[in-house]
């Protein structure tokens, strides 16, 4: 829990509104194949009580889809429908009550957006929390959570329903709960395990965050083989934790294709290579990381905006380019907190390679390890600005940090509305909408509430347990 005085809480508060009306309002209906698949899936499970969304082909643009023995399927991992779940219901119960869209569309294709308008708003909250437990100000962290929110891809990724905010959002907390637990047998520490395994259902490629976690425990704790094995049970904790996201996604498949396996993307005729791990991870390592961060070998998206939309959005450096500092704040953390630098720095490194090595490769696919970046980018802000001893040196690099961060906003929003299916024309359409703003983030407070008395009580039940 955040540790604010009444006036901050306030000022955080409003904050949060803006930032969440902000990132709904200029959100639109289903409208690509990747978000189209997702609904596909909790349409078919809500209404026809199965995993078969031959109904619902229209949404997936008969792109991302799988099939076999003449039937079709969602290709997409199950865990972001599973959290669209809620999302989908409250639409529902809007339309029961009579409540209806303001357009031909379902309702409930505009309330599943508040999945991620929820997470991205959730994730910049954890941006403030993890800045604040390592002594910055509030205010000096309230202004970067701004930054996050609107000059970093978050924003683009709130306004629609891809898997990535969910998936930055659940390795975000666990790593804020990783932060702050003496050690993994800590309630906070199997609450670490339990985001990233969640997170796992999401996007498959996180599973392998659970090495830089490990090392980071081993790290941090020297006699940690010797505690678990005078305490074997407490390991058997974490091996469920793992274990039940893990059979979730085994059974599911199983379920769906009749085979025990994890990707779920298998059977999608239109990318053959994903048909094995190192088939779809075969694409070229440097042209990959070049167009995840710099561009170089596409320049034309740098300079000519017509050319940097849709999946030609440009890398992180170029679309905002105060990640650069990150590149410096990786060694000023580390003189700080060696122990989660390495965790942060390996689990970006290993989702870099993933997302670089790619057959296809898309800006958006690093988006998990954006918030490590950014929060790196702070530390390298930090670092120049401690460098720099005269007041006047430190308003001028603050002036030069304020127009790239506008820039960033900018190109940022720009990216936002010239996605598939975006233009110009449609910035605010989702204003006739806020009905469903309004409402689903009461459903929201609500179901807050209750997390917030079971996790009490789970708190409670591991302290028993230990």
């Amino acid at each position: 829990m955040l540790a604010l005085n009444p006036k901050q809480k306030r000022r955080l508060v409003i904050a949060l509104i803006c930032i969440s009306a902000v990132y709904y309002f200029n959100s639109f209906y289903i409208n690509t194949s990747n978000d189209g698949c997702h609904y596909a899936l909790v349409s078919a499970w809500v209404n026809n009580g199965s995993s078969e969304i031959s109904a619902y082909m229209k949404y997936t643009g008969n792109t991302d889809y799988a099939t076999k023995d003449g039937k079709y399927y969602a290709d997409r991992l199950p865990g972001t429908a599973v959290f669209m779940l809620p999302f989908y219901y409250t639409g529902k119960l809007l339309e029961l009550i009579g409540i209806k869209s303001a357009t031909e569309r379902p309702i409930t294709e505009a309330s599943v957006i508040m999945l991620s308008n929820f997470c991205g708003v959730l994730a910049a909250v954890i941006i403030l929390g993890l800045l604040l437990q390592f002594k910055l100000s509030f205010n000096t962290s309230f202004v970067f959570m701004l930054v996050f929110a609107f000059a970093t891809l978050n924003w683009q990724e709130s306004t629609h329903v891809f898997s990535h905010a969910l998936s930055q959002l659940l390795v975000l907390l666990s790593t804020y709960y990783l932060v702050s637990t003496p050690t993994p047998f800590h309630q906070r520490g199997y609450f670490a395990s339990l985001c990233l395994a969640i997170s796992v259902t999401v996007e498959l490629q996180n599973v392998l965050l659970a090495l830089p976690m490990g090392l980071f425990y081993l790290w941090k704790n020297i006699g940690l083989l010797k505690q678990a094995q005078a305490q074997p049970h407490k390991v058997i904790y974490h091996l469920f934790i793992w274990l039940i996201p893990i059979g979730f996604l085994l059974i599911y498949n199983y379920q769906t294709f009749g085979e025990w396996m994890l990707k779920s993307n298998t059977y999608n005729p239109n990318f053959p290579e994903e048909q094995g791990y190192l088939s779809s991870l075969s694409g070229n390592f440097i042209y990959g990381l070049d167009k995840l961060f710099t561009n170089f070998n596409q320049s034309e998206v740098i300079f000519h905006l017509q050319d940097g939309i849709r999946n030609a959005v440009p890398g992180l450096f170029v679309v905002s380019p105060f990640l650069v500092l990150s590149l410096l704040g990786v060694y000023q953390f580390y003189r700080i907190d060696k122990a989660i630098c390495l965790y942060m720095m390996g689990s970006c490194i290993l989702l870099i390679l993933i997302a670089a090595t790619h057959k296809t490769v898309l800006t958006r696919h690093i988006f998990t390890a954006n918030g490590f970046i950014f929060f790196f980018s702070v530390w390298g802000y930090q670092f120049i600005i401690e460098q720099l001893k005269s007041i006047k040196l430190k308003w001028l690099f603050n002036s030069v940090m304020a127009m790239v961060i506008a820039y960033s906003v900018f190109r940022v929003y720009y990216a936002t509305n010239t996605y598939w299916g975006r233009d110009f024309s449609d910035i605010i359409t989702f204003i006739q909408e806020w009905e469903v703003f309004v409402i689903t983030w009461l459903v929201l407070a609500l179901i807050l509430m209750f997390i917030k008395k079971g996790y009490k009580k789970c708190c409670s039940l591991f302290n028993e347990m230990n």
